[in-house]
């Protein structure tokens, strides 16, 4: 199976005599992990040892939000070598998986699938994994998207409208989810292929407002992969239909999280509270008190970032009536204070004006 829609920028660079082109660019190429960046685990399926890495402990620079790399065919002895690279991991960002050229084989939970070119595979956040490849022609990008930008990108198609699956609601929230990933083949009728093209394009040109661009082109595949992914489901027919479905309930949520209680949310679904409740334990691992509560983190952070409100009117905007129990709530998710928060993460044009914490 060709690829798809071939790209004549990424093409050129991957020819072998210009490989050192894309070898210079990627910043994880000699990415090694300290013991301290990994936690090791037993996956309860398949009883085997897996890795879990995470982002802020890795060498991505703090202010990268997407990072991108290329993975190739690796011999044994190679592969003896890459100590962490082909073991069986999971991590607190979200991977997608762009197979470029030849194949490779996905292993899951136990389950092998094989990825052609042009294929597309999301991991979720849970998803135990990992990638083999088997011939010298085989070519994988690795698109890694800090979690909090991915979450900032669903919530923004969420707040407009409701193309949103429960795929990602799951992933985002820690749901149970036994699929771990959703694979997308080349469809003529979407672009994602092309879009992730060209993310991959924009990430090794390296031009300016390169980052920019990529955080627009994710929120384009995002979408138009939403779009391919329920267009898949339309045509198998929904199984559930009867279900509430998780995707409104998000949706609700997002729109009221300043002063929403479970009984006004069980009321507007028709549900009672007990019922909403029992709905969370079946479908969830996250409690109503805690997907409000980060809805109400998730806002208070881009206030803290990119606003010059005070902390108390933060607060007090996202639901919470005293700064004192804010600042508590903030500091025990994040292990930081709510200033100490804007300290780090401020974006530069805030940070030219005088706020007063």
């Amino acid at each position: 199976m060709g690829i798809h829609r071939p790209n004549e920028y990424l093409s050129s660079i991957l020819k072998m005599e210009n490989r050192e082109i894309i070898t210079h660019k990627i910043h994880r190429k000699n990415y090694v992990p300290s013991p301290e960046m990994l936690s090791i685990n037993i996956d309860p399926v398949t009883k085997q040892q897996y890795y879990t890495f995470h982002w802020k402990t890795g060498n991505v620079p703090p202010n990268i939000e997407i990072d991108i790399s290329t993975d190739y065919y690796l011999s044994s002895k190679l592969k003896d070598k890459q100590k962490f690279g082909t073991k069986l991991h999971n991590h607190d960002f979200f991977e997608i998986v762009y197979v470029y050229s030849g194949k490779c084989m996905s292993l899951i939970s136990g389950k092998e699938q094989m990825l052609y070119s042009g294929d597309i595979c999301l991991y979720n956040l849970q998803a135990i994994h990992r990638l083999q490849r088997f011939q010298p022609e085989d070519t994988v990008f690795n698109i890694l998207i800090r979690q909090d930008l991915f979450q900032r990108s669903f919530l923004d198609m969420l707040a407009e409208n409701d193309m949103i699956t429960d795929f990602f609601i799951q992933s985002i929230y820690t749901i149970n989810n036994r699929a771990g990933q959703i694979v997308l083949h080349p469809d003529p009728n979407y672009h994602c292929e092309k879009i992730i093209q060209s993310m991959i394009e924009v990430f090794y040109r390296d031009e300016p407002m390169s980052h920019s661009m990529m955080k627009a082109l994710l929120v384009l595949l995002l979408g138009e992969m939403t779009k391919q992914y329920r267009s898949h489901f339309d045509m198998l027919g929904d199984t559930d239909s009867n279900r509430l479905k998780l995707s409104d309930v998000i949706s609700y949520i997002n729109e009221h999280y300043e002063s929403i209680t479970l009984e006004e949310l069980s009321a507007h679904f028709g549900y009672t509270t007990r019922s909403m409740a029992r709905y969370f334990q079946r479908y969830s691992n996250t409690s109503f008190k805690e997907i409000v509560q980060h809805f109400r983190f998730h806002q208070a952070c881009s206030y803290l970032q990119d606003s010059i409100k005070t902390i108390q009117e933060i607060a007090e905007i996202v639901g919470y009536s005293e700064r004192s129990s804010f600042e508590r709530a903030f500091k025990q998710k994040y292990r930081i204070s709510p200033v100490e928060y804007r300290k780090r993460y401020q974006n530069k044009m805030s940070k030219s004006t005088k706020i007063d914490g």
